[in-house]
């Protein structure tokens, strides 16, 4: 009985400073996390910089979540022409038949966290609104790069918010805002709505390249149809001078056995060469006419 009861606490305490590890794994990683969102809080409230990084890596992120590739599907820190409009745009999506769709990460964090922070309802409204007002701008600053007229292939430009709260927040102080955007060929998404675009584009890809394949089978088997039909040509030519080297050879034996076998025979009978000399040698014809295709000329192709 005491053996059992010993073995019994020995496995209690185990499992007890097991389960006291595992709480404070859980503890240091709780701690861990909260210290990682602080300074990555306190990076993107401090600097532009670090914003916009940010959104840049969640803007690649998202491209290659739908499956396109840097460099052949999309580009990155595009450098487009100055004046009137132009500047630095963070990606470009490539289309098929050449087109682009320019898209600007924005991440307008500054008067959004301020307000989380504020407790007072009105006070918080109030940098909410400043929030929105700052997303406005970043609607109008894009409209003036005018990026589509630079580029081709697409009339609007993407601006795309990284997190969907920034933006939930913003539209529930002015809901006209996306139409705004909208109207001045900006399309306001976030990660959801730019994946499924960019998939779509993706898809169009895709499609494009099986439509080249399709194109490239088709000329090789027009091509494969062409030299099987010289071929054919080319073998049909081949058969006849058979036919006719073999008529012509039978021709000779014809001739040799009517006309030269009669007189060897006879100088044979006169003993006009001796025991020593060749024999007249028996010919025999060659049997059998080479196949000739029936159709050797090349059928028109099919439109």
């Amino acid at each position: 009985m005491q053996a059992s009861t010993d073995k019994m606490e020995k496995e209690r305490e185990g499992a007890y400073q097991g389960l006291k590890r595992t709480v404070e794994g859980l503890s240091k990683q709780t701690t861990d996390l909260r210290d990682t969102n602080v300074k990555l809080s306190t990076a993107l409230r401090g600097s532009s910089k670090s914003r916009g990084d940010w959104g840049q890596i969640s803007l690649r992120n998202v491209a290659e979540s739908a499956g396109m590739t840097e460099h052949c599907d999309f580009d990155v820190e595009v450098t487009l022409a100055s004046g009137a409009g132009g500047g630095r745009v963070d990606m470009v999506a490539k289309i098929p038949d050449g087109g682009n769709i320019p898209i600007d990460a924005k991440v307008p964090l500054a008067a959004y966290w301020d307000g989380l922070d504020l407790e007072d309802p009105d006070a918080r409204k109030k940098k909410m609104q400043e929030h929105a007002k700052s997303l406005k701008v970043h609607i109008d600053a894009l409209v003036k790069r005018d990026y589509p007229s630079l580029m081709g292939g697409s009339d609007f430009t993407v601006m795309y918010i990284p997190a969907p709260p920034i933006l939930a927040a913003a539209f529930e102080i002015d809901p006209t805002l996306q139409e705004y955007a909208f109207r001045k060929n900006i399309l306001i998404t976030t990660p959801v709505e730019l994946l499924g675009l960019l998939r779509t584009v993706s898809v169009y890809w895709q499609q494009q390249s099986m439509a080249e394949n399709a194109q490239e089978i088709q000329q090789a088997a027009r091509e494969l149809y062409e030299r099987s039909a010289k071929f054919g040509e080319d073998l049909a030519k081949i058969g006849r001078g058979l036919n006719t080297a073999t008529n012509a050879y039978n021709s000779a034996v014809g001739s040799y056995d009517r006309r030269v076998i009669p007189a060897g025979r006879r100088l044979e009978n006169l003993r006009v060469a001796d025991n020593t000399a060749r024999k007249l040698e028996v010919i025999e014809t060659v049997d059998g006419t080479a196949r000739i295709p029936e159709n050797t000329g090349s059928v028109e192709e099919e439109e």
